[in-house]
């Protein structure tokens, strides 16, 4: 199976001597059996869907992005504040920055 992995997905066409074997993940789950092993071209993700109500959890079309940081503001400052209304500010800018961020993600076209 390793082989066939190599094969299809690692060799570089241009180059069929070059491979990177980062580019393999051998994953183990528990509940199978070694004859009920397969190879999967792609992305598994290991999440449930979450149901509510009445809705559908099918999706058509879903566009995904993986991203290998989280959208945080900079945590290097201290802030004093004395009543809510300073703390509603401040939460009101950090959700402002974090969408500016989504924005230039989808702006840049990734999807």
């Amino acid at each position: 199976m390793v082989g066939k992995a190599i094969a299809e997905a690692v060799i570089d066409p241009k180059t069929a001597n070059n491979v990177d074997l980062k580019d393999i993940r051998c994953v183990q789950k528990l509940g199978e059996t070694i004859d009920d092993k397969e190879l999967i071209n792609g992305l598994i993700m290991t999440q449930t869907v979450t149901k509510s109500g009445n809705k559908s959890t099918g999706t058509d079309k879903a566009k995904i992005r993986l991203i290998q940081f989280q959208l945080s503001p900079d945590m290097d400052n201290t802030i004093i504040f004395y009543d809510y209304r300073q703390m509603d500010s401040i939460l009101k800018e950090e959700r402002k920055y974090l969408f500016d961020i989504c924005k230039q993600y989808v702006a840049a076209a990734f999807f």
